[in-house]
């Protein structure tokens, strides 16, 4: 099962319809080839937590998104690990675009302040 399709089964289970996926989510959420069933889970977990921070991050809800972005920075960062070689791009990507998310959330929670 890929890992956005992973996320959004997750995320219907929980009861809420899922956010719209924005062309930059799509492209940040692209499938990483040939991943172990380890890596596999742990990118599936980060993808369910990036899905879950898009809804509060919309609304405004900074502490939140900047929570579940972190959380799945971390576990982008820890499917890395299993690479002995070139961790795939798609993998490199999100963890990128977690921290440009963060970054620009704490920007406007400081600028709100």
């Amino acid at each position: 099962m890929r890992p956005l399709a992973a996320a959004l089964l997750f995320l219907a289970a929980c009861g809420s319809p899922p956010p719209a996926l924005s062309p930059e989510d799509q492209r940040a959420l692209r499938p990483v080839p040939d991943m172990a069933p380890d890596v596999r889970a742990l990118v599936e977990r980060g993808d369910a937590l990036f899905v879950d921070a898009l809804t509060p991050q919309r609304t405004g809800d900074t502490a939140t998104a900047l929570d579940r972005y972190g959380k799945a920075r971390a576990s982008y960062l820890e499917a890395q690990t299993h690479y002995s070689g070139l961790v795939p791009q798609p993998l490199l990507d999100r963890v990128r675009e977690c921290v440009t998310r963060i970054a620009d959330l704490q920007r406007k929670r400081h600028a709100s302040r």
